[in-house]
């Protein structure tokens, strides 16, 4: 598994050469050009005396995590190893991450993401049956973990397939879920770095639940939304299908013009608020919040109604307000709106025109 923090490339693997196989670590300080004329074995129980497979890499700045599934107490657990200075050194002794007793249960599909100082490992675990996923997370640069896991999922189906994504405070885990029948995508959601989880999933297949495979989903987030794509048989082969939510940068506007920001991820349990960007210099009219349905494509505006060539996002109009919009919890989960902020300005010439800024489009999450 390979992952890489600016120029510096981490990879690590199982390897045989002890016998039963281990987790090696190498780097790579300039792009892959060349690489550390020695591995690091990274697991710390005696070599080759205990399967360690499935290893999941991730860094972010120093920090370098390898999560793996560890047969060493004669059944699958979840083990970790972190590297606070780029994978130079390692802790002397890794970290069990599943918080069952030691070997009790199967724990495998394991899935790791890290951003600034923190990290989240999620798995599948057979503690109870159906199958569920559990996650730990550390706040320490992987240097110490919870002394008890949480489970993420909160149906009664048989859950696998787990893939973690981390963006600051911001965590998604998405999987596939049986809920009824054949299994669908859906995932949770957490705001503070792993320690708490929503008590109701999002779905992001959105075809009948039940009626087709949805598996293997790989994930991409930012504090703000979450992007995810999976593989479906929906029409009877697989298919690689996409979804998301939250808020994600729409093409429209009068180019150089930049879209809003919100200040958390979009979701119908909590509040949360839109602002425009500062106006530009030529604005004679205060910054409204365009709100509405999305255009798809976006509309052209030209001059001289727009101020250059410019793209509005809306279709059809919801409403506008001056300049910032608090939107109180309770949004319907699933809902997509489009916003864009505007302004009445000055053509070189002289002559009022809509100065429309960049788009944004909105899924709530539950």
């Amino acid at each position: 598994m390979l992952t890489a923090s600016d120029s510096i490339f981490h990879v690590a693997w199982r390897d045989y050469r002890n016998g039963s196989p281990d987790i090696f670590y190498n780097r790579s300080l300039d792009g892959g050009l060349t690489w550390a004329p020695t591995d690091t074995r990274i697991d710390t129980s005696p070599a080759g005396t205990a399967s360690a497979v499935e290893p999941k890499i991730a860094s972010a700045g120093p920090m370098v995590v390898v999560a793996w599934q560890d047969f060493r107490n004669n059944g699958s657990d979840v083990y970790c190893n972190s590297s606070i200075d780029g994978g130079a050194t390692w802790k002397p002794i890794d970290d069990r991450l599943d918080t069952d007793p030691p070997g009790s249960a199967q724990s495998r599909d394991i899935s790791v993401s890290a951003s600034l100082a923190t990290v989240v490992v999620a798995w599948r675990d057979l503690r109870s049956f159906p199958a569920d996923i559990y996650a730990n997370y550390s706040t320490t640069l992987g240097t110490t973990w919870q002394a008890t896991d949480v489970r993420v999922d909160t149906g009664f189906g048989s859950a696998l397939n787990p893939a973690v994504g981390v963006a600051g405070s911001s965590v998604f885990v998405v999987y596939s879920d049986a809920e009824v029948g054949l299994p669908d995508i859906r995932g949770n959601h957490s705001i503070d770095g792993g320690a708490t989880w929503f008590g109701q999933e999002f779905e992001l297949s959105r075809d009948t639940p039940g009626v087709a495979f949805g598996a293997y989903p790989r994930v991409a987030t930012t504090e703000t939304g979450l992007f995810a794509v999976w593989e479906d048989d929906r029409n009877g082969q697989p298919d690689i299908y996409f979804n998301r939510l939250g808020a994600m940068l729409v093409p429209g506007g009068c180019p150089g013009l930049t879209a809003p920001q919100v200040d958390r991820a979009p979701a119908n349990h909590a509040s949360f608020t839109i602002d425009c960007p500062p106006p530009i210099a030529t604005c004679t009219t205060p910054m409204m919040l365009l709100i509405g349905t999305c255009a798809t494509p976006s509309i052209p505006v030209p001059p001289p109604l727009g101020c250059a060539a410019c793209e509005l996002v809306i279709g059809d109009w919801i409403g506008a307000v001056n300049g910032s919009l608090t939107v109180a919890p309770g949004v319907p989960p699933g809902l997509e709106v489009c916003v864009q902020c505007a302004c009445v300005a000055l053509s070189t010439g002289g002559v009022p025109c809509a100065a429309l800024f960049g788009g944004m489009s909105i899924v709530a999450m539950p």
